[in-house]
């Protein structure tokens, strides 16, 4: 009597776990479910998305690149996304009143999963990423040499660069910030850019129409 009781008991109670069990999954799932769905995604309105601004510069080493004009261009589609890249591209660039140029080789900015820190302001993690050779690559005469500087494809840590919507909610601006950039030279910047570094910089912000975080 003992042992069909127990076998009963036992039955009874599997049966109750094949009930629960599902439950319990369903309720956890609608609860990541719920929580993806609340964090701050990038609403793309149309495409493509120029976003364009003034006054960026790198740093590497001792030397400080500064770029008159910059665009950051999103080409992906239209709706709602957790990461978008952006393609840059730089004009009237100089190094110690030396012309030069910044050429974009197969590189895109990526910007990540935002985090609300206002109403309209969010912080983005950033890196730099493309195929195999991507980089940004700086070029100028320095003190009579042919002086290189890249910018090697990393994920960079932190979030210090931030997306701020603009008060109709039509578009914003990207105030990137970049710390601890990894470097090379070809050692022929005079002496301002070791042959290699971690401690590079990028700064700058450009605004836009048809990109918000919402």
């Amino acid at each position: 009597m003992l042992s069909l009781i127990d076998s009963e008991g036992s039955s009874a109670l599997t049966r109750r776990n094949a009930v629960a069990l599902p439950m319990i999954s369903l309720l956890v799932f609608s609860s990541l479910t719920s929580v993806a769905a609340a964090l701050p995604q990038y609403n793309a309105k149309t495409t493509p998305i120029p976003a364009s601004g003034k006054n960026h510069t790198f740093t590497a080493g001792e030397a400080i690149i500064k770029c008159g004009k910059a665009e950051f261009k999103y080409t992906g589609a239209m709706g709602l996304f957790s990461t978008i890249t952006v393609v840059p591209s730089y004009k009237e660039c100089f190094i110690k009143e030396q012309e030069a140029t910044v050429a974009v080789e197969k590189a895109k900015f990526e910007f990540g999963q935002p985090k609300e820190v206002t109403s309209l302001e969010y912080s983005l993690p950033a890196s730099i990423v493309g195929e195999t050779g991507a980089k940004l690559k700086v070029t100028a005469k320095v003190e009579g040499e042919n002086c290189e500087v890249q910018f090697p494809a990393q994920t960079i840590a932190g979030e210090n660069t931030k997306f701020v919507d603009n008060g109709g909610k039509t578009g914003g601006e990207v105030k990137a910030k970049l710390e601890k950039l990894e470097y090379k030279s070809n050692s022929k910047c005079g002496g301002l850019v070791p042959a290699e570094g971690k401690n590079g910089k990028y700064e700058g912000g450009a605004a836009e129409t048809g990109l918000v975080i919402e």
